[in-house]
């Protein structure tokens, strides 16, 4: 008898702005009911989330470790590489497939996270993310129309 392995979405939102918050409610909402783990992606542990962030209810936040100065944070390459890091360790340690979980990106900076599952999503306001995740077939998320009780910034 084989078991159900369980599922983890990855939500990678660095800078999370008004213009897409819609797109990860509903996100968050539909691997909520479907019982997945609930992880989200930050740059760093010496900057906080941000209280939308932390509105989220995840059950679980991981940093990635590889910046050296507060300016380095937001440095792509490394960024990216430690995400890419962070989230393969993490599938690692808690025995998930990565074939299985999912991630959410809507930034250039989120390729790290992006790249390592079996199941991308992109949220797609940057056009370079966008014509990445189009010439690998990536599903893109239309954000949805900002409704007044949309945090106005994240």
């Amino acid at each position: 008898m084989e078991t159900e392995l369980r599922r983890a979405a990855f939500f990678d939102l660095g800078s999370c702005c008004r213009s897409v918050a819609g797109a990860v409610v509903s996100a968050i909402e539909t691997h909520r009911r479907a019982g997945d783990l609930l992880i989200l992606v930050l740059p760093d542990d010496r900057v906080p989330p941000h209280p939308y962030q932390l509105g989220l209810r995840m059950d679980l936040m991981v940093y990635a470790k590889s910046a050296r100065t507060p300016e380095d944070i937001n440095q792509p390459s490394s960024l990216d590489s430690a995400k890419l890091q962070i989230v393969v360790e993490t599938m690692a340690r808690l025995g998930l497939d990565a074939s299985r979980c999912f991630a959410y990106g809507h930034r250039s900076s989120g390729l790290g996270t992006l790249a390592v599952v079996g199941n991308p999503r992109v949220i797609a306001p940057d056009p370079e993310l966008t014509r990445y995740a189009r010439s690998r077939g990536w599903p893109l998320i239309d954000a949805p129309r900002v409704s007044p009780e949309t945090p106005s910034s994240c």
